[in-house]
């Protein structure tokens, strides 16, 4: 699925424009672009950008960060730290939104503290490090809320069902690609990166 920056900005506007002004969504997608994002964007001298599911699902998750408060450069650090575990937990949803995965329903979880400092996003445990951006089960969290012994640690979740749907719902409403389509491009994308394995996730301890 190939894209123009046009076609990505309807997509965007769809999801996040809310009633904004058409050059403050813009201006916003500019200021990504500055910082990197979407990584991997084909963007030749004198050529128009092109852009493909990876991209778009790049940008879409960068904009749940933004409105859920974080600044640019934090989301342009965070997604390019950990990109490979992000688009895992993105391609995992697509798949059980579909019917073809039995895995529990996914969260993003991101370290608050995190936000507050410079950061790199990492492999490290919550609480072993302020650069984390991790994956968690329903049920972790649940535990997370009910039984750590020192109280739940403060994070940022998103759901990446959300972003999925950003594309899902919206490309082909926009008549941008069918339906058929875009899930063809999900599936390709997911042979090429993930193949049979998972991203790191957080599980609940032994005995638990």
């Amino acid at each position: 699925m190939r894209l123009r920056f046009q076609e990505v900005e309807r997509v965007v506007r769809a999801r996040h424009g809310g009633g904004g002004s058409p050059t403050s969504l813009l201006g916003r997608l500019k200021n990504l672009q500055r910082l990197g994002l979407p990584g991997g964007a084909n963007v030749g001298a004198g050529a128009p950008a092109e852009y493909g599911l990876e991209q778009l699902l790049e940008l879409l998750l960068a904009f749940e960060m933004l409105e859920a408060g974080i600044p640019p450069a934090r989301v342009a650090v965070l997604l390019c730290g950990a990109w490979p575990r992000l688009l895992g937990a993105l391609l995992m949803a697509w798949a059980r939104a579909k019917g073809n995965s039995a895995s529990a329903r996914l969260y993003i979880a991101i370290a608050s503290n995190s936000l507050e400092e410079p950061v790199a996003a990492g492999d490290g445990a919550i609480g072993d490090r302020s650069d984390v951006v991790l994956l968690a089960e329903d049920a972790v969290l649940a535990w997370l809320r009910g039984e750590a012994e020192e109280g739940p640690p403060s994070l940022l979740l998103i759901d990446p069902g959300r972003v999925v749907l950003g594309v899902t719902a919206e490309v082909p409403a926009l008549a941008i690609a069918d339906a058929g389509h875009v899930d063809g491009a999900f599936a390709k994308l997911g042979g090429e990166r993930l193949g049979g394995s998972h991203p790191r996730m957080w599980r609940l301890p032994a005995g638990r």
